[in-house]
């Protein structure tokens, strides 16, 4: 049976069915040319990359050979300096290394002395020995037999001699800084066994066994201060009591005195 009308939507139906296939082969065909155009450019790339890596190496070889050539240059270089520094050392150390001589036993050995125990006041004998500055020690003192005294300031001892023989010694406190004490040669010229002595800054009354040397400048007995050793006084000469005492007893009218620092 031949119906015209059917025969047209058929052929219709595969006019269409045929187009949409050739619409979808050129799609096809246009994903795959564009496919095919990026993988080329990516093959472009990988190409130019490759070829830059190779010029890269070709370049950096030769600077990296120099390089290392350089650094061992200056490695063998600093190895052969420091060689010869210490070849350098080694001769200079031979040369001032000397032996050194043998000791002498018998040169080395000294012979041990026992120290003698030195009592608080050693005695002086400065002014028995040699003479001193424009002044002397008279002859009939150092040569006679008479009793003398010696006042040493900067010890702040009082010596007793017999001729050129210490037979005491004291501590004792003389002038301060501000009222120091005469130095020269002197004679007692007068003593109390008690007198009141007044000055600046002070009034003492029955200050015992005074023997005055010089002007108002005396040896005497003390009773308001203990502080013997250390510079206390107007100028005059502190002794304890009992020990200016005995000097009081031995010492007459006319006995030397010596005062020196």
């Amino acid at each position: 049976m031949n119906n015209p009308d059917l025969n047209k939507d058929f052929q219709k139906t595969g006019n269409s069915i045929a187009i949409i296939l050739k619409i979808f082969k050129c799609i096809i065909s246009r994903s795959i040319k564009n496919n095919n155009k990026k993988s080329s450019i990516r093959k472009i790339h990988l190409l130019k990359e490759k070829q830059w890596s190779n010029s890269f190496i070709k370049i950096m070889m030769p600077i990296a050979l120099f390089l290392i050539i350089c650094y061992r240059f200056s490695a063998v270089t600093a190895h052969d300096t420091t060689r010869k520094h210490q070849n350098s050392m080694h001769s200079n150390l031979e040369l001032t290394i000397t032996p050194s001589p043998t000791p002498d036993l018998e040169a080395t050995v000294t012979p041990t002395f026992t120290e003698i125990p030195k009592s608080e006041l050693t005695p002086d004998t400065y002014f028995s020995s040699y003479r001193y500055n424009s002044w002397d020690i008279p002859e009939e003192v150092s040569c006679g037999n008479l009793f003398w005294i010696e006042i040493n300031l900067s010890k702040q001892t009082l010596y007793a001699y017999r001729s050129n023989q210490i037979i005491n010694a004291f501590l004792v406190s003389t002038g301060t800084s501000r009222y120091a004490t005469v130095t020269g040669i002197y004679k007692i010229y007068a003593k109390y066994p008690a007198c009141t002595m007044t000055g600046p800054n002070y009034h003492l009354t029955d200050v015992p066994y005074s023997m005055f040397f010089h002007k108002g400048y005396a040896i005497h007995g003390t009773y308001w201060h203990s502080n013997f050793g250390t510079p206390m006084s107007h100028g005059c000469v502190n002794m304890r009591t009992e020990e200016a005492a005995w000097i009081y007893q031995n010492a007459p009218v006319g006995t030397y005195v010596f005062v020196h620092y």
